[in-house]
């Protein structure tokens, strides 16, 4: 429940009446249009109306993986979901139990399984095919 309640931000920045402003994030309401910024995390399950060209997510709370995406127009955000880089404007698709997280939560396939991290001491690079002729000596004249 911890990890859940640390994926799921508190607030959302929304336009009402043409102004953006901050709310709760349990006052948000499909159809609501938000702003995703670098650092912010998605507060519900959105579309993407309008983005910069470089907006990219990670979607580590949801899948455990570190990866970053672009989105563009129509792309899906899901909750939970940090902006990496860029901004963007979002029109609400799914609040409350009908959100993504909510879905795989039920059928149990999260929070994702831990990432196996490798064990013992850290490889040595191998030597680049330059560096191993440069010291078999074939490239000294």
């Amino acid at each position: 429940m911890q990890r859940f309640q640390a994926a799921v931000p508190e607030s959302a920045t929304v336009l009402r009446e043409s102004e953006w402003v901050d709310v709760d994030a349990v006052d948000l309401a499909v159809s609501d249009v938000l702003r995703l910024r670098e650092g912010d995390i998605a507060p519900a399950d959105a579309r993407v109306l309008k983005a910069s060209r470089d907006f990219a997510v990670t979607h580590v709370a949801l899948t455990g993986e570190p990866d970053v995406s672009t989105a563009a127009r129509n792309d899906f955000v899901p909750l939970a979901a940090r902006c990496d880089r860029g901004q963007a404007k979002l029109v609400v698709i799914a609040i409350g139990d009908d959100v993504l997280l909510a879905r795989k939560i039920r059928s149990g396939d999260w929070p994702p399984p831990p990432r196996r991290r490798r064990r013992g001491p850290p490889r040595e690079a191998a030597p680049s095919v330059f560096r191993r002729r440069l010291q078999q000596g074939f490239l000294l004249t």
